[in-house]
């Protein structure tokens, strides 16, 4: 299980540094005719969304290398992490959701639908490191 949670968390920390770095690069560039990006409730939020993306995936990234080798610590900060991250993603999506509000029935759903991408894998981890089980493992 900890392998899967640092592969996972290796390609969000890659992912969010690299958009990061990508929205950095093309912020100060503006094509003609184009609405402003700052109009698109997804873009007001990417900074906020790719921070806290890579903050979450370094935490899961450590907690997932020593998970593998069956540290309790690191299963509390896996737990931990998890938790707050189903928490800040719904916030967020709340945040999104009211910024859509009346575009359309379909674009309203989906901060939703990304909640719940990204909260029942989360939730389940949760579970999963507290069953007694699994817990009997840690030292």
């Amino acid at each position: 299980m900890g392998v899967v949670i640092a592969a996972f968390a290796g390609f969000v920390v890659f992912g969010a540094t690299l958009g990061l770095l990508i929205n950095l690069s093309i912020s100060g560039i503006e094509q003609p005719g184009a609405p402003p990006p700052m109009e698109n409730p997804f873009y007001r939020h990417f900074n906020s969304i790719a921070i806290f993306s890579l903050i979450i995936g370094l935490s899961l990234l450590i907690g997932g290398i020593f998970t593998s080798k069956y540290r309790n610590w690191a299963r509390l900060l896996v737990i931990i992490s998890a938790i707050v991250l189903v928490i800040v993603t719904w916030v967020l999506m709340v945040l999104i959701s009211f910024d859509l509000a009346g575009e359309s029935d379909v674009v309203d759903l989906w901060p939703y639908i990304i909640g719940i991408f990204w909260s029942a894998p989360a939730i389940l981890l949760t579970w999963y490191l507290n069953k007694k089980d699994v817990k009997k493992y840690f030292r």
